[in-house]
């Protein structure tokens, strides 16, 4: 909804008359809040740079969306962002492969709370901290085949030319990120050979698998994930999967790695 307000989603190299030294998607100033000029010209930094702007922001989980975007911006309209909404909800339906968004997400902009929001998990178990290393690779590009344990990495197939993860080597990255520990390769190797837990007693860290095992998500413990969801995408968090049929409806089982 930013980018769409600032730059139309396109990275533009230039700024305008309130901002001539505005760069990228979302037009940020260089006034040393939003890194170099290459920072603010890479789509993932300067995201990056917003969410954590965002996350700074009092109140931010109970503003609507298009004004917490503005508190963040500090655009002289307040209500710039809001003709954006809808089409930002339809954009985030898609990516994150919960077509229900549409349905749940009220067109002024409002938000519900749920789950924890994708703000990194309190404590120091293997669980949290795999967590929250996953949470650190929020829009990273999907990757057939791409990235490990170390992080993204070029794939094969339809990954060749894209540097970042599928959803098996997320987890690989998540676990040994949180203590050095190294998982099978693939969603199928990982829950045909780590303990199985109950879906009833899920924690943060444990690993959900979906459609037959071909897709693996990282719990947050609280109702929600995060995950690689499939060539196109960017990593990222689903909130209340198992109220939303696409993902109750094709879970597997869960497992937890062990410490």
């Amino acid at each position: 909804m930013t980018s769409m307000g600032e730059s139309s989603l396109n990275n533009a190299t230039h700024g305008d008359i309130a901002g001539p030294d505005s760069l990228g998607l979302f037009q940020q100033r260089a006034n040393g809040a939003w890194g170099s000029a290459a920072d603010r010209m890479n789509p993932t930094i300067a995201a990056t740079n917003f969410f954590h702007a965002l996350l700074r922001t009092d109140g931010w989980q109970t503003l609507p969306p298009t004004i917490a975007a503005h508190q963040v911006q500090a655009n002289a309209d307040p209500y710039h962002y809001e003709p954006y909404w809808p089409d930002a909800v339809k954009v985030v339906s898609v990516l994150t492969s919960d077509p229900s968004l549409l349905k749940q997400l009220p067109a002024a902009g409002g938000e519900a709370p749920c789950g924890n929001g994708g703000i990194p998990l309190p404590g120091n178990g293997i669980g949290e901290k795999a967590y929250n290393a996953a949470l650190t690779q929020l829009a990273v590009p999907y990757s057939w085949g791409g990235g490990g344990q170390a992080g993204p990495s070029l794939g094969f197939a339809q990954g060749a030319h894209t540097v970042g993860f599928d959803c098996s080597a997320l987890m690989q990255y998540a676990y040994f990120q949180a203590g050095g520990k190294v998982l099978p390769r693939t969603s199928e190797q990982q829950m045909a050979t780590l303990p199985r837990v109950p879906l009833s007693q899920l924690q943060p860290g444990d690993l959900i698998f979906f459609h037959n095992a071909s897709h693996v998500a990282i719990s947050d413990g609280h109702g929600g994930f995060v995950h690689a969801p499939d060539t196109g995408s960017v990593v990222a968090v689903v909130q209340n999967w198992q109220t939303n049929p696409y993902w109750s409806g094709s879970v597997d089982g869960a497992a937890r790695p062990p410490a």
